[in-house]
């Protein structure tokens, strides 16, 4: 099972990859993506040092014109706990339509 660290670090990479391949700077993408995230908090999250929040995730994955699960790729081979609730992909179904 992967720890929260790890969990973090992968997102992170994930929305640098794709921030960094539309050509965007942190606060290009920070000001236009409606997060109003300050440069070090966006290194911080692309750095995995910084949690996200669920809403967070969704105006970044809107941002960049992915689904909220290509910003979790590499992250889905964890075992969770069996107290720790994922999103159904419906719910994630209903946000990306917002």
């Amino acid at each position: 099972m992967k720890d929260q660290t790890n969990f973090y670090l992968t997102i992170g990479k994930n929305i640098h990859e794709l921030r960094t391949k539309r050509e965007l700077t942190i606060e290009q993408f920070s000001n236009a993506s409606g997060l109003d995230l300050n440069k070090s908090t966006m290194w911080g999250i692309e750095n995995g040092r910084q949690r996200i929040s669920i809403y967070q995730l969704f105006l970044i994955s809107k941002n960049l014109n992915v689904s909220i699960e290509s910003l979790l790729k590499g992250t889905e081979n964890e075992n969770p706990s069996p107290n720790f609730d994922l999103l159904e992909k419906s719910d994630t179904d209903k946000l990306e339509k917002l």
